[in-house]
């Protein structure tokens, strides 16, 4: 009996307990869903100046007469809105925040975009004109130079010929301009005649520097007596500072060359020189230039002769170098004879 009660108790206390727990559930009343909130809108109004077709977001609306406009609903947030112009020429893009409701006007200015591009297409036409124009007044210019020199090297030689001619009348300003012409033309004895025009100041102001300028250029083109003259300079410290090693180097050059005088003015510069044994180079020289014909060589090899200086002293053949030298119309062997006397 006991247990019965105890298990009859014990069913009718779970009952109770589930009765009252579903009680309270009911009680609580049924669980609600969040409500979806509201999509916020605004109206956008897009204006164009030129008729256009538009774009919002990537996406195309359609075409807006030339001051016309459209409109359309657009969320809340940053839209784009792109112009374009019928021709597709011309393009505008503006970004858009839009944070209130009612209506937000964008304006697609597109005029002053193709105003821009018209510009900058004026700009590149003229300046392509320009550079054609520049490069055919080049072209022009070019062809007349290479006309202009053609015509110097075929009458180079003519115009040095009158150049000399005139010069030995003594008609310097007359025959500066044909040296000039002589020179441009590639005949460097020309270059090396206006570099004694200038060294000398004949027909035009003395100018050192146009002297040496002139050597240089006949020398490098070949024109030996350019070398020696250029030599000449730098021993004198002419229009240069004095260089006794450029001086040597141009004579030496020169002589090399074939210029005997040139291997006259290296001798000068070794009888100079302090150096021990540059007398018998001196010597060596001077009999070379004398060999050849050039009177002033001998002249030199009768002064060593006469003084002793590297040979033994022989005032018989030194009057004999001289007396060869003066008859070869060296005036300073001249002078040198008659003192010997």
């Amino acid at each position: 009996m006991t247990d019965r009660r105890i298990a009859g108790w014990a069913l009718s206390a779970f009952m109770v307990a589930s009765a009252a727990s579903l009680m309270a559930r009911q009680d609580e009343g049924p669980i609600l869903k969040p409500k979806p909130r509201p999509v916020l809108t605004a109206t956008l109004l897009v204006m164009c100046d030129l008729a256009c077709n538009w774009q919002v977001d990537g996406e195309t609306k359609g075409r807006i007469s030339a001051g016309g406009s459209a409109k359309v609903k657009v969320e809340f947030g940053q839209h784009e809105v792109v112009g374009t112009t019928e021709d597709a020429l011309d393009k505008m893009e503006d970004d858009i925040d839009i944070k209130m409701a009612g209506q937000t006007i964008v304006h697609v200015a597109l005029q002053p975009v193709r105003d821009a591009r018209l510009q900058a297409e004026r700009e590149a036409r003229s300046r392509a004109e320009k550079e054609a124009w520049d490069k055919a007044a080049q072209e022009k210019a070019a062809r007349e130079e290479a006309v202009r020199l053609q015509d110097l090297r075929v009458h180079a030689a003519e115009r040095l010929k009158e150049g000399l001619a005139l010069y030995d009348q003594n008609r310097y300003a007359e025959a500066r301009p044909l040296f000039e012409k002589a020179c441009e033309g590639g005949k460097m004895a020309g270059c090396n005649a206006l570099g004694v025009f200038y060294e000398d100041g004949k027909g035009t102001a003395q100018d050192l520097i146009q002297a040496r300028a002139f050597y240089l250029k006949a020398c490098d083109g070949g024109e030996m007596p350019g070398c020696a003259n250029l030599s000449g300079l730098y021993y004198g410290g002419e229009g240069v500072a004095k260089d006794d090693a450029l001086a040597r180097a141009y004579a030496q050059r020169a002589c090399d060359g074939g210029f005997l005088e040139g291997c006259v003015g290296l001798g000068i510069l070794y009888s100079s020189d302090s150096v021990a044994g540059d007398i018998s180079q001196a010597r060596m020289l001077f009999q070379k230039a004398c060999d050849g014909g050039e009177m002033s060589g001998c002249d030199g090899l009768g002064e060593l002769y006469r003084d002793g200086r590297g040979v033994t002293k022989n005032r018989a053949l030194a009057r004999q170098l001289f007396k060869k030298a003066c008859d070869g119309g060296e005036q300073d062997a001249c002078a040198n004879l008659r003192r010997l006397h």
